[in-house]
């Protein structure tokens, strides 16, 4: 995983979201199956466009 995803993902846990979403480019063709690979869902597309989203499991803590 990227450290980008890493910190977005840490960042959406921290304040108390559960899901967060993207947007790639359908190419190349391989980032569909990197996203899939680390979890991500794809649910929609427009264009050259692919959006994905992600759940991301309770932090366990509460507050900012």
């Amino acid at each position: 995983m990227t450290i980008e995803l890493a910190l977005a993902e840490a960042e959406t846990q921290r304040r108390g979201f559960s899901l967060t979403r993207l947007a790639t480019h359908r190419l190349p063709r391989e980032n569909l199956g990197y996203y899939r690979h680390q979890g991500w869902t794809k649910c929609g597309g427009d264009g050259d466009k692919i959006y994905m989203h992600k759940t991301i499991p309770a932090s366990g803590h509460s507050g900012p």
